[in-house]
């Protein structure tokens, strides 16, 4: 069984999907998907599913948190914040994954269709590692967990987020930044009892961004090369 050692521009359609939707108190499996760092995309599937099919992917928001590949984890509170440390969803994450969501629900299945995210190229449905770890690194750059510089953290730096970060996201501002939240994600403790596990990134289908980058930014953002970084994915088989 492999183990992941993981530390751990479409802004015209609205699209919410009840595929999406879990609730507190259910159990997911992740499972390795595209990136060329210890972290997402993630694949998550879902109990309602037999865990048979995809439900939707995923990013870390920690980089001090390790999961199994298909172990269960039970959703112990669907937040604004990790729960490992507590940690709030920043503006600029919110937008950087709900575009991604966004973009996996207009590829609809298709093998390596070609979107947007804030104006960078990605390939949804790939297995082309770069820009997924990429854009993993860029929501870890807005999480405080590291300093990385490419074209997603550019982006969303254009879209003049940042003063939001400094505050945890309730009420309106989860609408006006993209409606993210946290997966608080537990296993089991061997005790009947729960510890905590995982922090994941959830979109439930709902928020709109209100900034709308312009034309001239998007081209600018179009220049910035998507490969060439680290790739440090800690990606080992058990014991």
């Amino acid at each position: 069984m492999l183990a992941a050692m993981v530390a751990c521009s479409m802004f015209s359609v609205s699209t919410a999907s009840a595929a999406f939707t879990v609730s507190v108190g259910q159990t997911i499996k992740l499972y390795n998907g595209p990136g060329s760092g210890n972290g997402g995309e993630f694949i998550v599937k879902h109990v309602t599913d037999g865990y048979s099919a995809e439900r939707f992917r995923t990013f870390c928001v920690q980089t001090t948190e390790y999961f199994n590949f298909g172990e269960t984890l039970t959703i112990d509170a669907i937040a604004d914040f990790s729960s490992a440390p507590a940690n709030p969803i920043k503006a600029t994450t919110s937008a950087l994954y709900r575009e991604f969501m966004r973009g996996m629900a207009a590829a609809n299945g298709a093998a390596n269709y070609a979107g947007t995210i804030l104006g960078v190229a990605y390939t949804f449905n790939s297995t082309t590692d770069a820009q997924a770890g990429l854009l993993q690194q860029a929501i870890w750059n807005f999480q405080g967990q590291g300093s990385y510089s490419n074209a997603f953290v550019t982006a969303a730096n254009s879209l003049g987020f940042l003063g939001a970060d400094a505050t945890s996201l309730t009420g309106t501002n989860l609408q006006t930044y993209g409606y993210v939240q946290a997966l608080q994600l537990k296993r089991s403790d061997g005790a009947g009892g729960l510890m905590n596990a995982q922090d994941q990134l959830y979109w439930d289908g709902r928020g709109q961004l209100t900034a709308v980058p312009e034309p001239a930014s998007i081209a600018l953002w179009g220049t910035f090369a998507l490969g060439g970084l680290l790739r440090t994915r800690r990606r080992r088989n058990s014991a």
